[in-house]
């Protein structure tokens, strides 16, 4: 009988996507994410009201 482990993707990662990442990628994706926190997300509802 064999028995496969199957782990868990990160809450954020459903797909695994950023196991196809490079670290210089993920740092990347991540400084997009912190200005979109910091500099866009604030103003969306009264943008779209």
């Amino acid at each position: 009988m064999t028995t496969t482990t199957i782990t868990a993707a990160p809450a954020g990662d459903l797909l695994a996507l950023d196991d196809l990442l490079s670290p210089g990628e993920i740092a990347w994706r991540d400084d997009v994410r912190a200005f979109v926190d910091r500099a866009i997300r604030p103003h969306v509802g009264r943008w779209f009201r």
